[in-house]
Order: C-alpha cells, then structure tokens, then sequence
C-alpha cells in the first residue's frame, strides 16, 4: 500500500506546523488531517503535485510502500524502492 510520508521531507525544511502549511498551500483542511495521519487511502494526483511544488520535492519523497502480506511482491519489484527505511530490516 502506497501511503504519504510527509515527516522527513517537513523536518527538512523546518516547517514546524505541517497542517497549517498544507492548508496555506491550498489543500483543504480535512484533507491536509487525513494526508497527515496517513489515513488517506486515495490521492488526488492535483495534490500530489502540489505538495510536491511547494515542497521542491518529488513524489518519491514523499510516498512510502509498505508491503501486503496478500500481495507479496518479488524482491527485485521498483517498489521496494519506496519502503520506509524502518521496513527495510524485514
């Protein structure tokens, strides 16, 4: 599953207060709770871009994969690429 992760990138900019700067960038405010804690299930690519504009980043920045036990993937698949560093150890 593809999901946001937005930490690294904001504590890389000092952006203290990552809810006010998404919604200052334009995403809604139910939206920028949901980007936040990772209870968004669906992306809107308009946002994507966005976060990735005002952020000076790329989608690999920002999106992680974790893996399904359901859908298991070979070892040498691109998407493991976007496991968070915590996951790479399993």
């Amino acid at each position: 599953m593809l999901s946001f992760n937005l930490a690294p990138v904001f504590k890389a900019r000092s952006i203290d207060n990552p809810y006010t700067f998404l919604v200052k960038a334009g995403i809604a405010r139910h939206t920028a709770h949901r980007i936040l804690s990772r209870g968004a299930r669906v992306f809107r690519l308009d946002h994507v871009e966005l976060i990735c504009r005002v952020l000076i980043c790329e989608p690999n920045d920002i999106l992680v994969y974790t893996p399904a036990a359901s859908h298991p993937l070979p070892d040498d698949h691109p998407l493991h690429n976007l496991r968070h560093p915590a996951l790479l150890q399993t």
